[in-house]
């Protein structure tokens, strides 16, 4: 566990009113730093804002010795190796800037590690944060050379890494400023949120606060995934018949979003829960008129696409990796890293070939664990109990990392450390991103303030996450919402074509289509919307619910088959009852409503009694029917899938009279 804080008082949110007056080339000097043991510090250097630091040591996959950054802020910089065991060190590097905010930053890596994250390190001195990042113990994000016979070096990259670089990188902050840091956070995406959530998991000690983007949790799993999926889709062999081009993908990405884009109410192209959706490849194949001669898929290609879409599973068929979502474009082959890390880490051995990757592979790396890496532990309850704050977010076009897995990981942690929703929610809040790829970019509003340079405009609680995560943390304002941009050519600085309001999961926003797509105001939220006390069902509710009817119980029946082959316990209440009997109901067995207007039109919540279930326990399906006009019923309609913590049972899609109805995910 790593020493606990001291916590001063707490400041105002923005450096610029919070800040610590300093002059940095007083103590930027090496003697300000002699007292730190096991530290070998290799540079100290006084630089001013908008100074271009040159980095001629990086290596290639770094950015090569060109490589140059611009100095966000007058800072000290310091850059030390710290021993982490007889045969390992990691590099870390702080800056440390004069207009300190009098917190600590620790940022990650990403892939498998070996590059300090230097947008980071520029967002976090911008802001006041006492900025830290790290190689994670070795140089380079691509080979497997500085793995092969050094299980020091696997460690620190496993887990150690980041945990060392809190401890250090506090130390250094106290002897330059004369004080401890008020507070402590994390910020990383994809391996970087990874180390995020095992940050929790192992040392709750180390951070009040942790950003984690697009978590890489299970990462064994992801990185074999790369290869599992290239094999489905035909490789190594380009000539064989099931092999998908890439040009084929592009059309197949085009055509779901031709066919899926327009049920979140916005012709926008960004289909806002691909999760929700099954996609049939069969829709395309030659002879169906879809797509031309040149794109059209062959019985071996709709194969491979059916396959490319199926979560990976054991030989006993349980799904150990949920794949990719049906919209998420075109998947990434990554060979590469699943070469560098299986030969360096995994098999100790240069010689080794992917091309006949197999689940057998992945088994041998999950049955070692090469230094602890693939962190799945969603037992967060130390990290809760102290008072820890977790602000995830992923986009739902993410091709590396399936958002699935946050899905997945999300309940986990609320099963393990056996909370509501509303308990969950209280320390841990999940962003999904319509639009947002891999950690950033993306035809979606994707911009939290995740990225460098940062838009002075947009330096708020509102639309920068970890702004939001320090508002949570310093002054228990919970994030109902993060408003995300979307820039003219993804450049910061150039006009705003969109933004929107995110919801923390299991929440959806929803577009209204009749205000400036600009406008934020323009989605509706369970935060944004007002949603009306419980009634007896009115004349309208009653036509609207007889309208959707049919699609309500088609739902039904969809996903309690969908639900009973891999989480039983939705549905374990009607498990005893055939698909005609669950779906024999009527809109006289509407109950309860709840009724909210939003700019989208007309929001309706509804209970509905199953006729075929006794009223001693659960009986009831909560249903929604929404209009994008402002009278009924040109409706859509959904029932509620979240997962809802019921005494006696996980989790129940099936509800009790007693049950409260309330907004979810439309």
């Amino acid at each position: 566990m790593a020493p606990s804080i001291t916590t001063g008082l707490l400041l105002p949110l923005l450096a610029a009113t919070s800040s610590l007056a300093f002059d940095t080339t007083a103590r930027c000097t090496t003697s300000t730093f002699s007292s730190l043991s096991g530290v070998e510090i290799s540079a100290v250097e006084s630089l001013k804002g908008s100074s271009i630091l040159r980095l001629p040591d990086l290596v290639p996959s770094c950015g090569g010795p060109d490589k140059n950054v611009t100095v966000s802020a007058d800072i000290c910089r310091l850059v030390a190796n710290v021993g982490t065991s007889n045969s390992s060190s990691i590099r870390i590097e702080a800056w440390l800037p004069d207009n300190w905010n009098n917190r600590f930053l620790a940022t990650g890596t990403g892939g498998t590690g070996g590059c300090v994250d230097y947008a980071r390190l520029q967002s976090g001195a911008q802001l006041g944060f006492a900025a830290f990042g790290t190689n994670a113990g070795h140089d380079g994000s691509s080979g497997h050379d500085f793995f092969l016979n050094q299980p020091e070096v696997i460690n620190d990259f496993g887990h150690r890494a980041i945990h060392v670089e809190a401890e250090v990188g506090k130390q250094i902050t106290a002897l330059f400023y004369g004080r401890d840091a008020s507070k402590s956070y994390y910020d990383g995406c994809s391996t970087g949120g990874r180390q995020a959530l095992q940050e929790a998991a192992m040392y709750e000690d180390d951070f009040d606060g942790i950003l984690a983007g697009a978590p890489g949790v299970d990462w064994l799993k992801i990185v074999a995934s790369k290869a599992i999926l290239a094999r489905r889709i035909g490789w190594p062999d380009l000539n064989s018949s099931a092999y998908v081009r890439p040009e084929q993908w592009q059309a197949i990405v085009a055509k779901q979003i031709e066919l899926f884009d327009g049920l979140d109410g916005e012709k926008d192209g960004i289909i806002d829960a691909p999760q929700n959706i099954r996609f049939d490849p069969a829709l395309l194949a030659c002879g169906t008129g879809a797509l031309g001669q040149d794109l059209c898929l062959h019985p071996d290609q709709v194969q491979s696409v059916e396959k490319a879409y199926q979560p990976l599973t054991n030989g006993a068929g349980e799904i150990i990796y949920p794949l990719l979502l049906s919209k998420d474009g075109k998947p990434i082959l990554n060979y590469s890293l699943v070469r560098d890390f299986w030969r360096g880490a995994v098999y100790n051995n240069s010689d080794w070939t992917e091309n006949n990757f197999t689940l057998s592979d992945l088994d041998y790396a999950l049955s070692i664990n090469p230094g602890g890496v693939n962190s799945n532990s969603r037992d967060l309850s130390r990290f809760h109990q102290r008072g820890g704050k977790v602000l995830a977010y992923h986009g739902l076009v993410d091709t590396t990392v399936t958002p699935l897995l946050s899905m997945e990981f999300y309940k986990g942690v609320q099963a393990a450390v056996g909370l509501s929703l509303e308990e969950m929610q209280s320390f841990y809040r999940l962003f999904l991103v319509p639009g947002m790829d891999h950690c950033s970019t993306g035809p979606g509003a994707w911009n939290i303030g995740q990225v460098y340079p940062l838009d002075d405009k947009r330096l708020n609680a509102a639309n920068h996450a970890l702004l939001a995560l320090v508002d949570w943390v310093e002054e228990g304002k919970a994030p109902g919402f993060l408003n995300g941009a979307k820039y003219q050519n993804d450049s910061v600085g150039e006009p705003i074509l969109a933004e929107r309001r995110h919801c923390p999961y299991p929440s959806q926003s929803r577009w209204g289509g009749r205000e400036n797509r600009s406008d934020v105001r323009g989605w509706a939220t369970a935060e944004t919307v007002d949603l009306g006390p419980p009634h007896p069902p009115k004349e309208d509710s009653i036509v609207a619910f007889t309208h959707t009817l049919p699609e309500i119980k088609h739902e039904l029946i969809r996903l309690r088959r969908e639900y009973t082959k891999h989480e039983p316990e939705y549905f374990a209440a009607v498990e005893h009852l055939e698909d005609e009997d669950l779906r024999k109901f009527d809109v006289s067995n509407l109950t309860v409503v709840r009724v909210a207007t939003s700019a989208y039109g007309i929001h309706l919540f509804g209970k509905i009694r199953i006729p075929a279930l006794p009223d001693s326990g659960p009986a009831y399906i909560s249903t929604s029917a929404s209009s994008s006009a402002r009278s009924l019923p040109s409706c859509t309609a959904s029932i509620q899938r979240r997962k809802r913590r019921l005494t006696g049972t996980k989790y129940r899609a099936i509800f009790t009279e007693n049950d409260e109805l309330e907004w979810f995910d439309t």
